[in-house]
């Protein structure tokens, strides 16, 4: 049965959202981190008197310093993260309607990254403890719950290092469990399957010792319909979700 076509094109227009967003923080924060250099009238003299010298050698010293910031980035890394999650699922089959999700999650997450100068490429999985859960009420008393008990990813990070901060885009597979319980009439069946689909964010590293950093970051998990078979009724649940988390990275390189 035929899904209506207004919250899929709202769904995909969150996840649109959702990306563009967390790029312009991104660039945001870059731009206020990013020192300011030295005054153009020295760099554009042939000649540089005692004060421009004096700059041109603190720009080599901080220069230097850069070259030396990468490797925290490099080889193995391990941490936790906390943070919230909001989304909706589409449901068709009984009815054609959709409701929101939201909650918090918490769990670990691993990886490898490699550098090219200051360019970073890499690996990260991570699985998310969920309690991401909501609920729809339409006719004659009847209720479809919702819940993700866990979240979980593999993906790719692409970044640039300036400084002590470490920005990057992810994208790669999502997998979680979602259980979905349908009321009706005073009698409940439940149902719990796994699901699968993309997921896609970036976010913000940061240094804070010679062996750890701390992060925020944003992730979308889009996941594709899937067929609940319950005894008193058959549900199509299309989910999707987004998590705002920080957390903690201890790298071994």
């Amino acid at each position: 049965m035929s899904i209506v076509t207004s919250p899929k094109g709202w769904k995909r227009t969150r996840s649109v959202s959702v990306f563009l967003s967390s790029t312009f923080i991104s660039l945001l924060i870059y731009t206020w981190t990013t020192p300011a250099r030295a005054d153009d009238s020295c760099w554009n003299r042939r000649s540089m008197d005692d004060s421009c010298a004096d700059d041109a050698n603190g720009w080599r010293a901080f220069a230097s310093n850069l070259e030396n910031k990468p490797a925290l980035w490099q080889g193995l890394y391990i941490g936790a993260d906390l943070g919230g999650s909001v989304g909706g699922v589409t449901i068709g089959g009984i009815t054609n309607d959709d409701f929101t999700i939201s909650g918090f999650t918490g769990g670990l997450h691993a990886g490898y990254s490699a550098l090219w100068d200051n360019v970073l490429f890499g690996v990260e999985f991570d699985i998310q403890r969920s309690n991401t859960n909501g609920e729809l009420s339409f006719a004659n008393a009847n209720s479809i719950t919702s819940d993700l008990d866990w979240l979980s990813s593999s993906r790719i990070r692409l970044g640039y290092i300036s400084g002590d901060y470490l920005f990057y885009a992810t994208g790669g597979l999502a997998y979680a469990s979602q259980d979905i319980q349908f009321s009706s009439g005073g009698i409940s069946y439940s149902n719990d399957e796994s699901l699968y689909g993309y997921a896609l964010g970036g976010g913000i590293e940061m240094k804070i010792t010679e062996s750890m950093s701390a992060r925020i970051e944003a992730i979308h998990y889009d996941f594709s319909e899937k067929t609940y078979d319950l005894p008193n009724a058959r549900i199509e649940a299309d989910a999707d979700v987004t998590t705002i988390r920080a957390g903690l990275s201890m790298h071994f390189n």
